[in-house]
């Protein structure tokens, strides 16, 4: 199969730590062209991914709907994280949740969510058990421990 045959994956911050790790695995595959989805192309580490085999950088904002439905043009398959770091709980809730939304509008197949688990239910929601920029990625994928 040549590459311009390969399914396309679309990483959504795809030059950060995690995302990095998993656009080299990917890349070192040969199964995929991987379409990488960061602020900017000459960060160090986007940089650093643009000389993998089958990696395509393209500069934006994963926090503009504009920017996510050209991104998400052509692709069957997406790997998303978002940084509650940078943008909050509530902007995470939203923008995880609108993600979704666009990739189904998109016609892509298979996404995955890097998620977290919902550590303030975790802990009957204590006020010393309230993490934010980790309770957003679990709330988003209604994940639990306790029933």
């Amino acid at each position: 199969m040549s590459s311009s045959e390969l399914p396309i994956v679309l990483i959504i911050g795809g030059a950060g730590a995690q995302n990095g790790v998993v656009t080299k695995s990917l890349s070192a595959t040969g199964n995929y062209n991987i379409h990488v989805l960061t602020r900017s192309v000459t960060s160090p580490h986007a940089t650093e991914l643009s000389g993998l085999p089958n990696v395509k950088l393209i500069e934006g904002d994963c926090y503009n709907e504009d920017a996510l439905k050209s991104a998400f043009e052509g692709v069957g398959k997406c790997f998303v994280n978002t940084n509650g770091f940078a943008i909050g709980e509530k902007n995470e809730i939203y923008w995880s949740i609108r993600i979704y939304e666009i990739a189904c509008w998109a016609g892509v197949k298979h996404l995955i969510y890097s998620s977290l688990p919902y550590v303030s239910k975790n802990g009957d929601f204590h006020p010393k058990s309230l993490v934010p920029f980790v309770d957003a990625k679990g709330k988003v994928a209604g994940k639990s421990l306790k029933s």
